[in-house]
């Protein structure tokens, strides 16, 4: 088991290489993909294509469908019609009603190797990435770095 912090990582602003470069210098062997649906106009970053090069550069893939902001949320987002307290909300009761089980397993698994969450954003701020990472802090008084 490790102790390392678990990582956030957005790839908007990253290219391959420099995706996988910080992974690299950050020692990440694990990414969690944290999306609902897990597809990018990004080459490289799209499901298949990322678990594949993720394990070309050593890195294992998981995708945790619960943790991702579903459609009815990520929409009105996107579309500017929340604003960013009420999209926090909306996430955080989505998050609390149907990923206590999912929450359990990325902590479980991120103890076996350095792991970072994945999504698009590459602020935190800017995305549901920060507040799995506040819920994982919470519950089980993880580490979290965003890279």
């Amino acid at each position: 088991m490790t102790s390392s912090p678990l990582y956030s990582i957005g790839y908007a602003g990253h290219s391959w290489g420099s995706f996988v470069d910080t992974l690299a210098a950050h020692g990440i062997t694990q990414i969690a993909d944290v999306r609902d649906a897990p597809i990018s106009r990004k080459p490289g970053f799209g499901k298949n294509q990322l678990r594949n090069g993720l394990v070309e550069a050593g890195v294992e893939y998981r995708h945790f469908v619960e943790l991702g902001t579903p459609k009815a949320i990520r929409d009105p987002w996107k579309a500017g019609t929340l604003t960013a307290e009420t999209f926090y909300a909306a996430y955080r009761e989505h998050l609390l009603a149907v990923g206590e089980d999912d929450l359990a397993e990325l902590w479980d698994w991120s103890r076996l190797a350095p792991t970072a969450m994945l999504c698009l954003e590459s602020e935190p701020h800017d995305c549901h990435r920060l507040i799995v990472g506040n819920e994982m802090a919470a519950r089980f008084q993880a580490a979290i770095v965003h890279l």
